[in-house]
């Protein structure tokens, strides 16, 4: 939580030079010079104060003059800051000098509040989805072999020779032309037929792979956990005071 350290100036010139010095030896997370006026209550909205500063440095604004509000982050910082502003006091007029006194956790000057925050915890359920593997079907496929019996039938040629008795007359012409009384070759092919296998695909069926989504509600039961505050009042000597 950030502390604030503020010190009142009768000029804006010295409020400026002292906030200068102290930027320049403490690391602020935050600063402002404010005056009594239409704009004071802005820039004190512009910094991070609580109820309490805030009170204070209306308070501080009520007497007049240029207030210088310094936020620092640390107690340390805070007490370094004041030693910074009290070192410029000697140094500057009699009217320009800081209106804080010795440093408090939450604000280090005269009539400063301290406040500690406590923050109410509260968990929320929130249920996400993811997907992960359930299982699943798997589709192999193999040839299988199957011995198929046909018949066809086939034909097939047989030559024969075959002698007959004759007794015709032949003219000259006949076994000239005929060649008859030559040596003579005659050749008979015999033919036959054998079978050809040749193969045919065809789809006779399909195997038809698909998903499909259904839908179901699984109640999902959690702890959640929350901050829960209960507040005693203590006495000087620390004991419990019944409330």
């Amino acid at each position: 939580m950030p502390r604030v350290v503020t010190a009142r100036y009768e000029s804006e010139q010295a409020a400026e030079q002292a906030l200068e010095v102290v930027g320049a030896e403490v690391t602020l997370t935050d600063s402002a010079i404010v005056s009594q006026g239409p704009a004071a209550s802005f820039t004190l909205d512009s910094l991070d104060l609580s109820r309490e500063e805030r009170a204070l440095c209306e308070q501080q604004l009520k007497r007049g003059g240029f207030l210088l509000v310094a936020q620092v982050a640390s107690d340390r910082n805070a007490e370094a800051a004041l030693r910074v502003l009290r070192g410029m006091a000697g140094k500057s007029d009699a009217q320009a000098g800081p209106a804080a006194a010795a440093p408090a956790p939450a604000m280090p000057q005269a009539g400063a509040a301290q406040e500690e925050r406590i923050p109410i915890v509260e968990e929320e359920l929130r249920i996400g989805k993811r997907e992960v593997l359930r299982g699943g079907a798997r589709v192999h496929t193999f040839t299988s072999e199957t011995p198929v019996r046909e018949q066809v039938e086939l034909a097939e040629e047989h030559a024969s020779v075959e002698r007959r008795p004759a007794n015709r007359r032949l003219t000259e012409e006949e076994v000239i032309s005929g060649g008859l009384l030559q040596e003579r070759v005659i050749e008979v092919s015999e033919m036959r037929e054998e079978a050809v296998v040749s193969k045919e695909a065809f789809v006779r069926e399909e195997i038809v792979v698909r998903k499909s989504v259904e839908r179901r509600t699984e109640q999902i039961e959690e702890t959640v956990r929350r901050t829960e505050v209960e507040t005693e009042e203590l006495g000087s000597t620390g004991e419990v005071r019944p409330r």
